[in-house]
């Protein structure tokens, strides 16, 4: 599943997640979007090939939106680093239940 480039940009992928921040690159360049700088996440589920796949959209100084799915390696590593950096996030088990039993979107932060 590729990521949701902004306008005029090429796609970026989530490549890391630290206590730094998320690790991003867009093909050109690499660079750290701080927790600091997140403004919104929303998860999902969404239909993806004869499946359903829980999806995370993490806005980043109300100008990006990265994308990030289950079936994507960074995954764990990502949820871990959300809720250790970003204690207002709601907690995974409860959004994700939520997300299976056919609830829409849910913004999880802030």
């Amino acid at each position: 599943m590729s990521n949701t480039p902004s306008v005029g940009s090429s796609p970026v992928e989530i490549i890391s997640a630290n206590d730094q921040g998320i690790g991003l690159d867009d093909g050109l360049r690499q660079w750290i979007a701080p927790w600091s700088t997140i403004s919104q996440i929303t998860v999902a589920l969404v239909p993806h090939r004869t499946a359903l796949l829980l999806v995370a959209a993490i806005g980043i100084d109300d100008e990006r939106v990265v994308v990030a799915a289950e079936d994507q390696p960074i995954w764990p590593v990502l949820m871990e680093a959300l809720h250790r950096n970003l204690p207002d996030v709601e907690p995974m088990a409860i959004w994700e239940a939520r997300a299976k039993k056919g609830g829409s979107a849910s913004v999880i932060y802030p």
